[in-house]
């Protein structure tokens, strides 16, 4: 679970892939943040549901409902959970 410090970009990166590689039952490496989420092996609605629902709950953060709509890739999903925590000041 995240705490108040600071959270860096890479460490987004590497707890949402975790998370997706766990979800999707794959290994690491087969997540690539740059490539649509749908695109991921296995991926379905739910499990997309799954990890947004992670994000919120791992960062004490609610991720903006229009902005979800509009994400496409892994690395969108990390930087819209950047935003938020920036807004919140436990990102610099």
């Amino acid at each position: 679970m995240a705490t108040e410090e600071t959270v860096t970009s890479q460490a987004i990166a590497e707890v949402v892939t975790a998370q997706l590689a766990e979800l999707l039952d794959c290994a690491l490496a087969e997540v690539d943040l740059h490539s649509r989420i749908t695109e991921l092996p296995s991926m379905d609605s739910a499990k997309l549901v799954q990890v947004v629902v992670f994000c919120e709950k791992h960062w004490h953060i609610e991720l903006d409902e229009d902005s979800l709509f509009d994400v496409r890739t892994g690395e969108e999903l990390c930087l819209l959970v950047e935003d938020s925590l920036v807004m919140r000041g436990s990102m610099t």
